[in-house]
């Protein structure tokens, strides 16, 4: 008779679960094959399964995972169970949902966007990224770009703070009385306030003479500090037309920011492939790059491809022992009744 727990708390147990799964043969299979720079197909990734084996793949694998999802929704819901499974930073790139004049610098995607791609230029090993289809065909600066319009502020750096002002200018923010939005500075005296776009909070610094002596970041309602900072990094591309992610002329894609050799995820890729098409056939098509170039830029990179039923699996094709409990009715004693009497020698966890 199979043994049935029910655990009420999740994340201590949920990481003993990852560590468990990431020791099954499966993860092992797929490993290697993935090492090798192969493409494998995971049968029957269904719900929260799909979380569970990623955590566990990331435990295993020396390169970094690029998730591409069919859509935001998905993303949404696998970056949340992912957040509580991985000791990695996650970082989300989402898609303009909106048209290009009604891109701004103070929107929530472009801090997103921004921050992402700030994250894989300082951080390149072993990146874990989840991002949508339609993201992931949407151009972005390319990273010279981004190095060019960057600025790194320390304490103890010999600046002034009419050079700082100056170059805030130039990059397009607004000098007001009292920051409030990102995109935004004040100066009173040795002191600047700055909320830079990809930033959750502004912070304060406070020069010496001539010398950077304290950054803080601080809370923009109540102006108390939150955290003592060595340095900050402030990146604000420039205006190209309507786009404010259009430094340049040159245009690039997500994947020119991670290291080659990242493994490529695909979830439900037959619904990715049909979503792709689904944007290429808008009207606005034009700001998109085609699905069979994106993938072709990363075809020697390794593959997985994550499918509740897969239509044309990969020659390395695994089912990992996870399941979803959508089948069982009633609450957890009758759930647990109900696995003790479908499963025989087994542990069965339940969630």
């Amino acid at each position: 008779m199979a043994e049935a727990q029910v655990l009420a708390d999740g994340t201590g147990t949920l990481r003993s679960l990852v560590e468990w799964l990431a020791q099954h043969a499966h993860v092992d299979q797929t490993q290697a094959a993935l090492t090798r720079g192969e493409s494998v197909t995971w049968d029957g990734a269904v719900g929260s399964a799909c979380a569970l084996g990623l955590a566990a793949l990331t435990r295993r694998l020396d390169s970094g995972l690029l998730i591409v999802c069919p859509t935001a929704i998905r993303l949404e819901s696998l970056a949340e169970d992912l957040e509580s499974l991985v000791d990695e930073p996650l970082s989300c790139f989402p898609a303009w949902e909106n048209a290009i004049g009604q891109r701004l610098v103070y929107d929530d995607v472009y801090a997103d966007r921004l921050r992402t791609l700030n994250r894989l230029l300082a951080e390149p090993a072993q990146p874990l990224v989840l991002t949508s289809v339609h993201a992931w065909l949407q151009p972005t600066p390319v990273p010279e770009a981004i190095r060019a319009n960057s600025l790194r502020l320390s304490t103890g750096q010999q600046l002034e703070v009419n050079e700082v002002s100056r170059w805030l200018v130039q990059h397009g923010f607004q000098h007001v009385s009292g920051v409030e939005l990102p995109g935004e500075f004040a100066v009173r005296g040795g002191i600047v306030d700055l909320f830079a776009p990809a930033w959750d909070d502004p912070v304060r610094m406070e020069w010496f003479d001539e010398q950077v002596e304290s950054i803080r970041r601080f809370d923009v309602g109540t102006q108390r500090t939150i955290e003592t900072l060595e340095s900050a990094d402030v990146t604000v591309l420039p205006s190209g037309g309507d786009d404010p992610m259009r430094a340049s002329q040159v245009r690039s894609q997500l994947t020119a920011f991670l290291p080659p050799g990242t493994c490529v995820v695909f979830m439900e890729p037959d619904v990715v492939r049909q979503e792709a098409q689904k944007l290429l056939a808008e009207k606005d098509h034009e700001t998109l790059a085609s699905f069979e170039s994106t993938c072709a830029a990363v075809a020697d990179w390794p593959r997985l491809d994550l499918a509740a039923l897969a239509s044309s699996p990969h020659p390395t094709s695994v089912r990992l022992p996870l399941g979803s409990v959508e089948q069982f009715q009633g609450d957890a004693k009758e759930v647990r009744t109900q696995l003790d009497k479908s499963c025989t020698d087994s542990t069965v966890t339940l969630l």
